[in-house]
């Protein structure tokens, strides 16, 4: 059945997938595994490049820009885990994204290295961190650079600028961001506020999948999870309760602006301020 234009522009949105896994002490049986996120993976690819026309040649545009981002725990660094992931998300063509802190790139993960060292696809935000020996930090990061990784650094200019990025002739010959962030900074808050910029694919630690980082644990919200059929995902059902395709074009209509940081999230990442509102109305009694 062929797809509205409208829902093709939702599709659009969600053709990248974000996973928070656990934290790396969490050994939780019900908790999502590395294994589940490879073959999810793979599930969803072929439902959607069947459910867009891509595999009949249709909305090439759809291929391009494809991530699949890994927020959370880094203990699958210094095994096979993560080359499980990197493997299937470079046979369906994404770009694999890790978010790390600056400390958890050490000599001691070798395997981690190693691998990127040979693979192709991968892009990494390293994260400031404080508890580092900078030397050695460094040292790793112009590493990573020789080896043509896309890297972006999160945290403030000052802060990379005294490591030496900025200085650092080795990293200044590669494409890189820095993204500042500031989380004392007072944002403003307009009435109209389009999703289209913010619509993703989020799975959470426990498998459940939303298309908003605001609606994250709130199951009323869950458009599926991994462990269902791959078919049965809400992003095109009419009964989904709330309207996704205004959403995407309009955003919700936000009045009150008080309100406090999201709880349970990463500190590194905090949740758009007009997602957090949004988060707030449609879980007020």
């Amino acid at each position: 059945m062929p797809i509205t234009h409208n829902m093709l522009r939702l599709l659009e949105c969600f053709k990248s997938i974000t996973f928070m896994l656990p934290d790396e002490d969490d050994r939780r049986i019900d908790l999502i595994t590395v294994d589940d996120i490879a073959n999810w993976i793979k599930f969803y690819n072929g439902w959607y490049i069947t459910v867009t026309g891509m595999e009949d040649e249709k909305h090439p545009y759809l291929a391009y820009g494809r991530e699949i981002e890994i927020t959370g725990s880094c203990a699958f660094l210094v095994n096979e885990q993560l080359e499980k992931i990197y493997r299937a998300s470079y046979e369906c063509g994404f770009l694999l994204r890790l978010n790390l802190a600056l400390c958890d790139l050490t000599p001691e993960n070798s395997a981690f290295l190693v691998l990127l060292a040979k693979s192709s696809g991968i892009a990494l935000n390293v994260h400031a961190s404080i508890n580092i020996v900078k030397e050695e930090s460094f040292a790793l990061l112009e590493t990573l650079a020789s080896e043509n990784i896309l890297l972006s650094f999160v945290g403030s200019h000052s802060f990379w600028s005294e490591l030496g990025v900025l200085s650092s002739q080795i990293i200044n010959k590669r494409l890189y961001r820095i993204i500042p962030l500031n989380l004392h900074e007072k944002r403003s808050l307009d009435t109209f506020n389009p999703c289209a910029n913010r619509f993703h694919i989020f799975v959470d630690e426990y498998g459940g999948i939303y298309p908003c980082r605001g609606l994250l644990g709130i199951a009323e919200f869950s458009i599926g999870t991994i462990y269902d059929d791959v078919s049965k995902i809400r992003i095109l059902d009419a009964n989904y309760p709330l309207d996704l395709n205004s959403l995407e074009m309009r955003g919700p209509e936000l009045i009150n602006t008080n309100c406090i940081k999201g709880k349970g999230l990463l500190s590194s990442q905090p949740m758009p301020l007009v997602c957090h509102m949004h988060r707030i109305q449609v879980t007020s009694p």
